[in-house]
């Protein structure tokens, strides 16, 4: 499987002043990648573990004023 890497420039985004500019360039440039990697380490601790394992790439949904300083993809439960 071809996972595309995180670029220096990605890390950028975190750079953004504002809201909505950084959650455009999340959506657009990170949770993508982030989706991706999820599925794929997903599918193998499935198999290692026994347990069927799903990806949940953080929305920041309930972000308001500040915009977030971090972002990440974890196994949902």
């Amino acid at each position: 499987m071809n996972i595309a890497s995180f670029t220096a420039d990605d890390f950028d985004v975190f750079k953004i002043d504002g809201l909505e500019p950084r959650m455009d360039a999340l959506k657009e440039r990170i949770q993508p990648k982030l989706q991706a990697l999820g599925e794929h380490f997903s599918q193998q601790l499935s198999v290692m573990t026994g347990d069927e394992m799903h990806p949940h790439v953080a929305k920041h949904a309930r972000r308001t004023v500040n915009p977030p300083n971090d972002t990440w993809v974890v196994r949902k439960i």
